[in-house]
Parts: C-alpha cells; structure tokens; sequence
C-alpha cells in the first residue's frame, strides 16, 4: 500500500510525474505555491516592523518597497491587488511605530 501523499503511480507529487521532472507543473498548483511564498514573506515582514528595534523609519520604508517588488514579481500586473491586500497591512505596521509624517526622503509613495 502506497503513502496518501503518493498518488497511483507512486509519484509524491499527485501524479504526472514526469511533467514535473519536465519542468512543467500545474498552474494552480504553482499559483498556491508563490501564495504561500507571498503570505509567509508579509508575515515575516510586519513581523519585523513591529519588533526589530534596531530598524529605522527609512530602513523599514525600504523593506516594504523590496517586498512591494517581490510581491509583482511573483504576480506581475497585480498592483491593485497589493494595494488592497499588502498595502494596508503594511501602512499599519509602520504608523504603530512611527505615527509621526514620513520622511520627505519617502516621496509620496505612501499615503498614510
């Protein structure tokens, strides 16, 4: 008896395995994927906004531009989702810590 990961050809993948070792995955599959990616790195970041108490206002500004850019890279053409999703989370972030204006080094990028 096989494994319930492994599906009926044995392969741990759900089957087709040989269009994985192709290169070729499934594009829901690969669309979850980067979802986790996504999820675990916003995690990770408000994470960091919130308790790295050796960041600086213009420091975490960065981080929220580096991951504004790896957000579009896993999903091009999705800004307005980012605005709607991402956005938000991290303009709370930075306003507990740093409730004053930002810096005019930010430019308006930033709509808080």
């Amino acid at each position: 008896m096989t494994d319930s990961a492994e599906a009926a050809d044995g392969a741990p993948d759900g089957g087709g395995g040989e269009d994985l070792a192709r290169g070729r995955r499934d594009p829901l599959v690969e669309e979850e994927r980067r979802l986790r990616i996504v999820r675990f790195l916003a995690d990770l970041t408000v994470a960091r906004l919130e308790q790295d108490e050796d960041l600086s206002h213009l420091d975490a500004l960065a981080l929220v531009e580096r991951m504004r850019d790896v957000i579009l890279t896993l999903f091009p053409g999705k800004e307005s989702a980012y605005e709607l999703l991402y956005q938000p989370r991290f303009e709370r972030a930075l306003r507990s810590r740093w409730p004053v204006d930002f810096p005019a080094e930010v430019g308006t990028r930033f709509r808080i």
